[in-house]
């Protein structure tokens, strides 16, 4: 349980300036404490997801590459919740077993983000 900001596993430092390992490394902290913690308070949760946003954007400009389109409505900008389906952040279509190929291709890109192209190795689970 993290109940205040400070607890947090993130850094101020800006991710444009950060190398690519630092970048990941924080990365991993964040998306495990925003996905496996029980984040206390608003300014903990807000602080935590904004910084994981922040790290998130900066491993995107590092990659070529984007995300595959939604067949609703043609944006690329997905979601998921540990243990749930992926779901389009924008028409919010659920993806089930009809959508096998493209969960595949999203699963490659942030993959591909969160290695910054293949540079890195995860060394474990996916945040």
């Amino acid at each position: 349980m993290i109940e205040s900001v400070e607890e947090l596993p993130i850094t101020d430092r800006d991710p444009a300036e950060m190398s690519n390992e630092e970048l990941t490394a924080e990365w991993a902290d964040v998306a495990d404490a925003t996905t496996r913690e029980s984040l206390v308070g608003d300014e903990v949760h807000n602080t935590a997801h904004g910084r994981r946003k922040e790290i998130w954007d900066e491993m995107v400009s590092r990659v070529d590459a984007e995300p595959p389109e939604c067949p609703r409505c043609r944006a690329q900008a997905w979601t998921q919740t540990p243990g749930e389906p992926k779901e389009c952040t924008e028409c919010w279509l659920t993806l089930g077993f009809e959508h096998e190929d493209l969960i595949e291709a999203i699963d490659e890109y942030w993959t591909t983000v969160q290695t910054l192209g293949g540079d890195l190795d995860l060394g474990g689970d996916q945040a």
